[in-house]
């Protein structure tokens, strides 16, 4: 491979306390070439002075937004400048595991009617102090054994795409405060497989009282649009 085949794309917003671990291991997977896009999301924390400790980094292409978008609009921006044929998005405060990049793509490679792959992926739920609140426990379920309507099972974070349908299908929502993840695993179904790739562990999602969904008073009315917004297409 000469060009590059995977772009990373990372939003962040005041993600200071965890982001430069998930850009280590972003930057230590055993593949390439990949780049690595990250924007920041017009932090008030030391979020962009971090990302800029690794500008060095031969993957790394950084932006920033002066003022906030949202991390739909985000995402949205940092796929338009993607290069790669496959993306994969990860979050600033998770962890993207050894093989991740590798074994996704090689799925995809040899999948050509599958749009976006995925693993199973461990769950952290962290206090304020960074203590785990419960042991791990892992994640990962086929999106053909759930119904999308009532079940997000296709895990966004630490995922790969292909580049062509996120486009094709708009992208991200940018309009709503929360899920736009799931809006776009929604969109992506109509048109593709998303397929989980059992066996190993290649992301670590972690849950803290910082996460943008934490007890975000939005999240079942997004659900619940987004749902409706599906239903109506899927009928038409």
């Amino acid at each position: 491979m000469s060009a590059v085949e995977v772009s990373v794309v990372m939003p962040a917003h005041n993600a200071g306390r965890f982001i430069a671990e998930q850009i280590e291991c972003v930057l230590a997977q055993d593949f390439g070439p990949f780049e690595l896009l990250i924007c920041d999301d017009a932090s008030e924390d030391d979020t962009r002075t971090i990302i800029e400790s690794y500008s060095d980094a031969p993957e790394l292409r950084i932006f920033e937004n002066p003022t906030r978008c949202g991390a739909g609009a985000t995402r949205n921006r940092l796929n338009r400048h993607a290069r790669g044929r496959y993306i994969s998005p990860c979050d600033a405060d998770d962890l993207m595991l050894t093989g991740n990049l590798r074994r996704l793509y090689d799925h995809l490679e040899t999948h050509p009617d599958t749009g976006m792959a995925y693993g199973p992926y461990l769950m952290l739920e962290a206090d304020a102090r960074h203590r785990l609140e419960k042991p791990p426990w892992v994640r990962g379920k086929d999106h053909s054994e759930s119904w999308d309507y009532v079940e997000f099972v296709a895990n966004h974070a630490g995922s790969m795409m292909r580049r062509d349908l996120v486009l094709q299908v708009g992208g991200y929502d940018e309009d709503i405060p929360i899920l736009d993840s799931a809006s776009l695993t929604l969109k992506l179904a109509e048109i593709t497989r998303l397929e989980l790739v059992p066996g190993q562990i290649l992301y670590a999602y972690r849950r803290h009282p910082w996460s943008s969904s934490a007890a975000h008073p939005d999240w079942y009315p997004t659900f619940q649009r987004l749902v409706q917004a599906a239903m109506e297409r899927r009928r038409s």
